[in-house]
């Protein structure tokens, strides 16, 4: 049966200790409370230290790697390289190019003194020689005019046929290299000589002021002149044939 707490005698009413009041925290400032749990992580932070410095490195990237670890390891011997043998440099494909580009008056030009004469020759043939001939000068056929800069060319410039060339100019005695090669070193050599002739006769026609530059050519005539004269023919003639067989060249 429950009892009234009016009702127990005093002697029992003073054993029962009166129950103790939960203390409230006192109010801590942020600064103080920041700083206790800063002393409170330390011995953590301390006691992890010792376990890391006590347990193995892992393997890891040399970047990450302290500089003390790296110096221990020691560095891998380098094995010294096999001698190799520099592989033989085949020829490029532009000599071969080169060689393709040889032509039969170059050859002739540089080997022979055939060459030679005709070379001069087509440096000056206006002087010795008159190409095209008179009766290719005109073209009666309606519609056509003749090319500026080149005698014995024509153009249609109207009707059904208008941009229609013809060249009424003889092959057979054209100024280039193929006719002339086939000529004698003695006749090359008149050729060459009227036409030295003739190219100091227009200098001195010319009206230019330029004196210097007249000597200067009027030297180099007289320097070619002097050569063609020495050039004996047969013997170029000859000198000629024999380069043409060694380069299998059609002249």
């Amino acid at each position: 049966m429950a009892t009234d707490p009016d009702d127990l005698p005093i002697a029992q009413l003073k054993k029962k200790p009166s129950p103790k009041k939960k203390a409230t925290p006192a109010k801590v400032k942020p600064a103080q409370a920041k700083k206790a749990k800063k002393e409170k992580e330390e011995p953590a932070r301390a006691k992890r230290a010792v376990r890391a410095k006590k347990a193995p490195l892992p393997e890891s990237d040399s970047d990450d790697e302290p500089l003390s670890a790296m110096k221990k390891k020691p560095l891998p011997k380098s094995k010294p390289a096999a001698d190799k043998k520099s592989p033989v440099k085949k020829p490029s494909s532009s000599a071969k190019t080169i060689q393709r580009c040889v032509t039969n008056s170059s050859t002739m030009y540089n080997e022979t003194n055939k060459g030679k004469l005709v070379q001069h020759i087509l440096c000056r043939w206006w002087y010795a020689m008159s190409w095209p001939a008179r009766e290719c000068l005109t073209y009666n056929e309606p519609g056509y005019d003749p090319v500026d800069a080149f005698p014995g060319v024509f153009i249609a410039v109207s009707g059904s046929d208008i941009g229609h060339i013809v060249d009424r100019r003889n092959k057979k005695d054209m100024p280039c290299f193929d006719v002339m090669i086939k000529k004698s070193s003695s006749d090359l050599k008149d050729l060459l000589l009227d036409a030295i002739d003739g190219q100091k006769e227009a200098m001195k026609e010319s009206t230019s002021v330029d004196s210097t530059e007249f000597e200067v050519v009027k030297k180099d005539l007289d320097t070619l002149q002097v050569w063609c004269k020495n050039v004996i023919a047969d013997k170029a003639d000859r000198e000629a044939e024999t380069i043409a067989k060694k380069h299998n060249l059609k002249l």
